[in-house]
């Protein structure tokens, strides 16, 4: 029995174990978050919350919550702004489509498809119906699958900020 090599083993796994979570806890820490996105330009997200199948977040203007499936996202990066208060990450153990059917609606959103040169849309979320929501647009009444967007923004910022205080 080589000691050596057992007091290497448990000191790389001890370093590799501390590493981990110094990564972890500046992740929980942090109060902003820069998104990268699989399609569109990166965004930093402030007052991040991460639910079971996206993140989301108040954008740069404070006007409006963009909320992107995990699906879409490259890469994410905590950060820190220290001069502004604000929350630090949220988890929030509900998905997408839930905190959608939370909603008082009518509802204004703007999705964003995955279909690279797309424009958004927007319209006004009225329900939920089999995993897809149904909202008004200029286009009419359209089912939406939220799978197949990249990005959506919640103009209705006071309604958002109910559903994550409860």
């Amino acid at each position: 029995m080589n000691f050596d090599h057992i007091f290497e083993d448990l000191e790389a796994e001890f370093e590799s174990s501390r590493a981990r979570g110094a990564a972890s806890s500046r992740f929980s820490r942090c109060n902003c978050l820069r998104v990268y996105p699989a399609q569109g330009t990166p965004e930093t997200l402030f007052a991040p919350l991460v639910g079971s199948d996206f993140v989301g977040g108040l954008g740069e203007e404070f006007a409006a919550w963009s909320l992107y499936p995990i699906s879409q996202i490259l890469e994410i990066v905590p950060q820190n702004d220290g001069d502004l208060e604000l929350p630090r990450l949220r988890n929030f153990d509900r998905s997408l489509l839930d905190l959608f059917e939370s909603f008082a609606k009518p509802v204004e959103i703007v999705w964003y498809p995955q279909a690279h040169l797309a424009a958004p849309n927007r319209g006004m979320l009225a329900d939920i119906e089999c995993g897809f929501l149904i909202v008004e647009s200029a286009r009419g009444t359209v089912a939406i699958a939220p799978r197949s967007v990249s990005k959506f923004s919640v103009a209705v910022v006071d309604n958002l900020s109910e559903e994550i205080e409860k």
